[in-house]
């Protein structure tokens, strides 16, 4: 969301969506991707990009996705789903859910409701999981992807930032890493928020987004 403004000011259109497994439309509508997680969730991002495009808003050839926390792994995830878009920006994303199990302050929560009981100490746990994490579908990457992170981040681990890093560049996709010292899972320091947003626009445009 505190890159939305900067982009639009930078002249691109900025879809906001909220897919389903988001809040602010019911229980019901919370708990469509359980189980699920990057499926109904993923398609809902996709569909509001095509109505976008329908509509003439934005141009199917110079399209990003970019995302924060959750919306950091949607965008990791993306890219190893479709090559439609230009760049990619995964900020405080999950990477990989075998290693956030064991290193996330939240995991012992999330796991176990919104992947459906997946246990980590199961092989079919652990394959569940990994089927749904972005670091082991690399080979299917094409989409130049720059990584922010905090260092200090508790909830997605720096360590997330740089296994999708690692997973990226071994499978030769053009990618950067950002780490910022001392925060958290998001930028509170203006310098940090500034950069951010420069070195985002900077990604868009060198990938011929913007």
């Amino acid at each position: 969301g505190q890159l939305a403004l900067p982009l639009a000011h930078a002249g691109a259109a900025v879809l906001l969506p909220n897919p389903r497994g988001s809040s602010g439309r019911g229980q019901d509508y919370a708990r469509r991707v359980i189980g699920h997680v990057g499926e109904e969730d993923l398609d809902d991002v996709l569909a509001g990009v095509d109505h976008l495009v329908a509509a003439g808003v934005a141009d199917p050839g110079r399209m990003a996705v970019l995302g924060l926390s959750y919306g950091g792994y949607l965008s990791a995830w993306a890219v190893t789903r479709t090559g439609r878009f230009r760049a990619a920006v995964v900020m405080s994303g999950v990477a990989d859910w075998i290693s956030f199990a064991n290193a996330s302050n939240l995991a012992h929560g999330y796991d176990p409701l919104y992947h459906g009981g997946a246990d980590i100490a199961t092989s079919e746990g652990r394959d569940f999981l990994a089927a749904r994490s972005p670091v082991c579908h690399a080979a299917k990457v094409t989409t130049p992807t720059l990584i922010l992170h905090g260092a200090e981040d508790r909830t997605t681990p720096v360590g997330q930032a740089e296994e999708l890093y690692r997973a990226w560049s071994a499978a030769g996709v053009r990618t950067q890493l950002v780490v910022y010292p001392r925060e958290g899972h998001e930028l509170t320091e203006p310098g940090h928020r500034r950069d951010a947003a420069e070195r985002v626009l900077g990604w868009l445009a060198g990938n011929g987004v913007l």
